[in-house]
Order: C-alpha cells, then sequence, then structure tokens
C-alpha cells in the first residue's frame, strides 16, 4: 500500500520507488529499504539478513537528517527490504530499492563469489587421472606383449 500523488493505492512491491511513502501494518513483508516517519508499536523481524532470533523495536525518525545504518538493533527508524513487520503499524518513506537495498547488496556479492572444488573433488580427481594412466599403460603392455608374441602386427589388427 502506498501513497502517490496524494492517492492510497494498492501496488506490487516490484514497482515501488525510492521516494514513494509505503504503509506498513502487521504481517507485511517491507519491499524496499525505508526509513521510518511514523510507527505505533512497530516490530520488525529482519532475521533474514541478521540471524536476530527476536523481532526489533522500530521508532520513527523525526528528521530528514538521518544517518543510514546497518540491519539490526532496537529503536533505529530503518525498515530492510525483505523483513517481515510482526507487529504494529506505520508509515515509512522508500530509501532504497532493488541492487540498492541491503538485500540487493548480500545477492551482487553473492553472485562474485566464484566456486571452488573442494578437497573431495580434487581427491578423486587424482585418483581417476592415476587410474586412467595406469589402464593405458597396461593396455600398451597387453598390446606389445601380444604383437611380440604373435610376431605379426599387421595382422592382427586386419584378420581374413
Amino acid at each position: 500500500m502506498v501513497i502517490r500523488n496524494g492517492e492510497q493505492k494498492r501496488i506490487p512491491g516490484r514497482e515501488v520507488v525510492k521516494g514513494d511513502i509505503v504503509i506498513i501494518k502487521e504481517g507485511d513483508r517491507i519491499p524496499a529499504d525505508a526509513v521510518l516517519l511514523w510507527g505505533r508499536n512497530l516490530l520488525a523481524d529482519e532475521s533474514l539478513l541478521t540471524g536476530e532470533s527476536v523481532p526489533v523495536r522500530k521508532t520513527a525518525t523525526i528528521s530528514e537528517d538521518y544517518k543510514y545504518s546497518r540491519p539490526g538493533g532496537d529503536d533505529l527508524p530503518f525498515l530492510y527490504s525483505g523483513s517481515l513487520i510482526a507487529q504494529g503499524q506505520g508509515i515509512s518513506r522508500v530509501i532504497a530499492t532493488g541492487i540498492n537495498t541491503e538485500m540487493g547488496k548480500i545477492g551482487k556479492a553473492l553472485q562474485e563469489i566464484k566456486e571452488e572444488e573442494t578437497p573431495l573433488q580434487k581427491q578423486t580427481g587424482k585418483i581417476v587421472r592415476n587410474i586412467f594412466f595406469i589402464v593405458v599403460i597396461l593396455c600398451l603392455i597387453v598390446v606389445l606383449a601380444h604383437g611380440i608374441y604373435r610376431g605379426n602386427w599387421i595382422q592382427e589388427f586386419y584378420p581374413e
């Protein structure tokens, strides 16, 4: 639920833009990072970002001169994308959307992680490579022994 151009409307979370005024209530999922302008008994579950086991209390900011902070801690005016409102209601202003939210920053960081082989994968690769070389050497020995024993190399490959 947002207020745009003085009108209250319900829109999908992906259509929320910076500067929108969002009306939040118990059970809502925050669509974007926002600063709380007004709130009554507001508790937000930020465990998705912080791992905290209990919801944190949110307090509205009085001034526009606020300093953006990381998730976690009581009595901060910041609501984070993906957080669930556990109790209360409030009005907030969107300050970041998409990749610029705390959740978006985590997603961006995860994309930059390069996958490495596990120690088990490395050991298995070595074993497979060693077995391959042993099998190739045994095959060559069998071919050489057969050729030396029979004495006729070409006829063994092209029997009549």
